[in-house]
């Protein structure tokens, strides 16, 4: 079963052929042929750009987290889960990377982004191995992680081999 789609004028943007002599060049000719001689349909579409707010009665869950973190003895509860979790995580065949040095020492990402200096989708691009790390904030993480530079390092190359 295919599902048809009308046209609609509403949408139509009109435009002109290119006067581009690169155009001119690629197409080996005429611009203005080119462009009228191909035949084709061109399909738009109206997408709703406003925000879509949650589902009443839910939140997020980076909120919820702010709010236990602000509570001591919640946030040593969180830290201790962290923990937990990045035991779970290690093994002998799998390799250590920055996510797991990071929730050893019970910090998220958020956490952690604060106690370096840097903002949380930043160190996130660190962690995913998509940003390479300054050499000061090598030395925070080998502070605030407890690890020697030797084991960030590894870990370091180790989430960067991953994303490969």
């Amino acid at each position: 079963m295919t599902l048809a789609i009308k046209e609609s004028k509403e949408y139509l943007t009109y435009t002109m052929p290119s006067t581009s002599q690169d155009i001119s060049r690629f197409i080996g000719g005429n611009v203005n042929e080119a462009a009228c001689s191909t035949t084709g349909n061109v399909y738009f579409f109206k997408i709703p750009t406003e925000n879509i707010s949650p589902t009443v009665g839910f939140k997020a869950l980076e909120d919820v987290v702010k709010k236990h973190e602000a509570i001591p003895s919640r946030a040593e509860a969180l830290a201790r889960a962290r923990q937990k979790i990045a035991m779970q995580l290690t093994s002998d065949e799998k390799p250590t990377t920055l996510a797991e040095l990071r929730l050893r020492a019970g910090y998220s990402q958020s956490k952690l982004a604060l106690a370096i200096g840097n903002s949380q989708p930043s160190y996130s691009l660190i962690e995913m191995g998509r940003h390479d790390i300054m050499f000061t904030t090598f030395e925070k993480l080998v502070n605030i992680l407890g690890v020697t530079r030797d084991e960030l390092a590894q870990a370091v190359k180790n989430t960067k081999q991953q994303k490969g």
